[in-house]
């Protein structure tokens, strides 16, 4: 099998192994302008011999590329970046995203959540990493909708109207609240405890894209109780193929956790007291005995009632340390499974032939010795003159082979191998040359 990997520039340069072999469908008017292109050419091989070269069938070829560029409006150049805030931020911009212009758009937040993306944070080996980097692989027909729940979930992002009518964001950070909801501003307030022990959650498992096993789905260390099974009602996933990192899962785990735990409020406010609630992601409430200096994060969009001029809205009580994570925390994960190649499939270091006549037919049969009844063996064997090489496999559990008729007086060569259920072959054993003869 070889590769061909081709980077094009905006003139494209037709691929000429493609042209020469199939100059019917392929010309050099094929340029393959600005796209980049990989030419797999897989040789055939006998009936005999496509499982043992091609066991799994023939290769499927995968390429980890930097496709899509992305505005960062820091410093408004157009770059690849990993930074899951500018990856959201060019979903908005996008005709198969959110088709918005600039102009609607607060790139001031923006550029504030790109910047705590950035920010660099300590993983359980003591090394650095940006603290929301990732990826996402897909289609301009994937949902958008489904592309930005995920961006936003593993970037912790909150995208909000502003006051001015444009996209803004919140990053995942937090923010000490400016708004402190007092008993005098509340007018109504229910308050769930989420302390029902047999809803309760008690572990979050996690699901992300790991880069050493090939961009492939890897789990996490599981936060809480590892002994809740997964359908538990009491567990939960998240399952995110943005998270290329099994830091920044743990951390993501974490926070599924204490929004999963936390009390629950549902409040109506007067409307001079919130006015810019919509606005905010965190506030600050007192209403004796639960809440008292509470900090909370709002849930949806809050409600607003022109009659009675108040807010409506729902939120969970949070700590300030929300965002805190230690690098202890987050684990230490097991190493990946290594794969076992074809080479352990032994070998027939040795087998001997005995010539046996039976009516009008001359045969030979090999005896071996079995090293795993999970093997089948194999014999090969053709004459040394020339000509097809027939073949003959013994029973299940039997440590002889038998071959056709032979031809008396001529020259054979014998070898033998071994196959494993999948299909692989290991090596031949020597060769034993042998004339035919009783």
């Amino acid at each position: 099998m070889r590769l061909q990997s081709i980077l094009q520039k905006c003139r494209g340069i037709p691929n000429s192994e493609l042209v020469t072999k199939f100059s019917d469908i392929w010309s050099d008017d094929h340029r393959g302008d600005s796209i980049a292109s990989t030419l797999v050419i897989c040789k055939s091989v006998s009936a005999q011999h496509h499982r043992t070269v091609y066991p799994h069938g023939y290769p499927t070829v995968t390429s980890l590329v930097r496709a899509k560029r992305v505005l960062d409006p820091r410093t408004d150049e157009v770059a690849f970046s990993r930074n899951l805030a500018l990856h959201r931020l060019d979903l908005l911009l996008s005709p198969y995203g959110g088709a918005l212009k600039p102009e609607r758009i607060n790139l001031e937040s923006w550029a504030s959540a790109a910047a705590v993306a950035d920010e660099q944070v300590t993983n359980f080996q003591g090394d650095q990493e940006p603290r929301y980097h990732g990826g996402f692989s897909g289609r301009e027909n994937n949902d958008p909708t489904e592309v930005a729940r995920l961006i936003d979930e593993a970037g912790e992002l909150l995208l909000y109207v502003d006051p001015q009518g444009k996209v803004a964001v919140h990053a995942g950070e937090w923010v000490e609240p400016d708004i402190h909801l007092k008993t005098a501003d509340i007018k109504e307030v229910t308050f769930l405890s989420n302390r029902n022990p047999n809803s309760n959650v008690k572990s979050v498992r996690g699901l992300w894209t790991n880069p050493e096993l090939n961009y492939t789905e890897d789990d996490a260390v599981i936060w809480g109780d590892p002994y809740v099974d997964e359908n538990d009602p009491r567990s939960r996933t998240v399952d995110n193929e943005c998270i290329q990192s099994h830091n920044h899962m743990r951390r993501k785990q974490k926070l599924k956790y204490i929004r999963a735990t936390a009390p629950r409020v549902r409040i109506v406010c007067d409307y001079f007291a919130s006015e810019n609630l919509p606005f905010r992601r965190f506030i600050k409430i007192t209403e004796p005995p639960h809440l008292v200096d509470a900090n909370l994060e709002l849930i949806g969009t809050p409600i607003l009632d022109l009659n009675n001029f108040t807010h409506q809205f729902e939120a969970i009580v949070v700590p300030n340390s929300l965002y805190d994570f230690e690098p202890e925390e987050e684990g230490e994960k097991g190493d990946p499974p290594q794969r076992i190649g074809s080479s352990a499939l032994p070998i027939v270091t040795s087998f001997t032939i005995a010539f046996e006549q039976q009516g009008q037919s001359l045969v030979a049969e090999a005896s071996f010795s079995r090293n795993s009844e999970a093997l089948t063996y194999e014999l090969e064997y053709m004459k040394t003159s020339g000509g097809a090489a027939k073949y003959a496999q013994a029973n299940d559990g039997e440590e002889t082979i038998e071959t056709e008729s032979l031809t008396a007086g001529v020259e054979y060569r014998f070898r033998m191998r071994t196959r494993s259920v999948f299909g692989q072959n290991s090596s031949w054993s020597n060769p034993v040359v042998l004339q035919a003869s009783t």
